[in-house]
């Protein structure tokens, strides 16, 4: 059987994790959400984390650059918390649903911004969106924008302090994404 001749590819994407009391409370919530919208697929809580970037498929030699890259982001901690329930979509139908950000959504975005900077000197081209800060909670199944009946009121979370970010890569399995943290970076 010939080899296929196509390089190694690596999915990746740069994000801040979230701590333990934020991962449960949005798990609860999560759960109950999947009840009142089960035509929506759910992040599960070991899944969720504030992006700062999406890298997608990359070569092996530049997901190690991109590594080494990220090396020169600096930042100082900062609280974060997370706020209002949103959606993506128009009028009554969401392709997904997000909880955003309140306390600490500027140095979030500076945090953004170096890491946007790194991945340009290590040969990726430039983030073509503005950065809106997000965390997703779930989307339509099917890729559709669905119906989105009532949920329940987002939980009132604690700001946590950010003092790292990470380098993830995504493995596509039949049961979802899977994401492992390739490398942390703390602040400083």
């Amino acid at each position: 059987m010939a080899q296929s001749s196509r390089p190694a590819t690596i999915r990746l994407f740069v994000a801040v994790g979230l701590p333990d009391i934020q991962l449960r409370a949005l798990a609860a919530y999560v759960e109950r959400c999947r009840t009142a919208a089960p035509g929506f697929r759910w992040v599960s809580a070991e899944n969720l984390h504030l992006t700062l970037r999406f890298i997608g498929n990359v070569r092996e030699e530049v997901a190690a650059e991109v590594e080494r890259s990220l090396e020169q982001v600096t930042f100082r901690p900062f609280q974060l918390a997370l706020s209002r329930l949103g959606v993506f979509g128009r009028g009554p139908r969401a392709r997904v649903v997000w909880i955003g950000t309140g306390e600490g959504e500027e140095e979030l975005r500076g945090l953004a911004a170096g890491v946007d900077s790194a991945c340009l000197a290590a040969g990726l081209p430039a983030e073509e969106r503005l950065y809106n800060p997000h965390l997703t909670l779930a989307r339509a199944a099917g890729g559709r924008p669905a119906p989105l009946p009532e949920l329940p009121p987002a939980p009132e979370l604690p700001a946590w302090l950010v003092n790292s970010f990470g380098l993830y890569q995504s493995r596509l399995a039949p049961t979802g994404a899977i994401y492992s943290v390739v490398r942390a970076y703390p602040s400083g």
